[in-house]
């Protein structure tokens, strides 16, 4: 959930028993070195024991940030996020999918007004670089 603490917008991801009606943990989503200005967006993704979370955040530029884990939201932390878009431009409203234990991210880049997609196979390493992806795909059945 989106939150405002001390003025400066958060995401925190909570952990809950709907069987018990208890909060188990509760993440603070943010990246190491980063002031967490802008913070907004997140999308989540859960497969095959991986979960996974994308966000827009403001690093140089408005730029989009993943983390994930595979030991559920306590595996979640802020040493492994990653920027996926530390580039020039504006990168926003982020969107992440798994396949295969492939985490496969799009989102907008304002500049050239396209969607841009990143594939990540480890939670710390971007194995793909930014692709545009095509203004219409044709799909064959």
């Amino acid at each position: 959930y989106r939150s405002y603490v001390s003025g400066q917008p958060k995401i925190f991801l909570n952990e809950y028993n709907v069987t018990t009606d208890v909060s188990l943990n509760t993440i603070d989503i943010s990246m190491d070195g980063v002031t967490p200005t802008g913070i907004n967006y997140p999308q989540l993704y859960y497969a095959d024991n991986l979960l996974a979370i994308v966000w827009e955040g403001l690093a140089s530029s408005s730029d989009v940030f993943f983390n994930a884990s595979s030991s559920g939201v306590t595996g979640i932390l802020s040493a492994n996020a990653i920027n996926v878009t530390d580039s020039a431009g504006s990168q926003s409203k982020p969107d992440i999918a798994i396949l295969n234990g492939a985490f496969h991210i799009v989102y907008s880049e304002i500049s050239g007004s396209v969607v841009k997609y990143v594939r990540v196979t480890s939670v710390n390493a971007i194995s793909e670089t930014e692709n545009n992806l095509p203004k219409s795909v044709t799909s064959q059945i």
